[in-house]
């Protein structure tokens, strides 16, 4: 059993994934923001988030924008973004 599991872990660790948005699904709530900062700094605090929810206009179209500080919330199983959000628009996805 423990030869099966660290087979998976090592193919987890070569499969390169990132996190992804579906505009489509999420409502500009930005709790990824707060969770991610959470994770990054220690504080609520959405300047600090390597996640980033843009909705210039309340009726607006959302977009989003993933930055390079991701580090997939290293040491969890699940990123906080990915386990929080409410609307289940952040998901992990394989990055070429």
């Amino acid at each position: 059993m423990k030869e099966r599991k660290s087979d998976m872990e090592r193919a987890c660790k070569e499969m390169r994934l990132g996190v992804a948005v579906d505009v489509e699904k999420c409502n500009g709530c930005r709790t990824c923001e707060l969770v991610c900062s959470l994770h990054l700094s220690g504080m609520f605090d959405p300047y600090s988030s390597a996640i980033r929810i843009v909705r210039p206009d309340v009726h607006g179209p959302i977009s989003s924008e993933i930055r390079d500080g991701c580090d997939l919330c290293s040491g969890l199983s699940i990123p906080y973004c990915v386990e929080f959000c409410p609307t289940d628009a952040v998901f992990l996805t394989r990055v070429p």
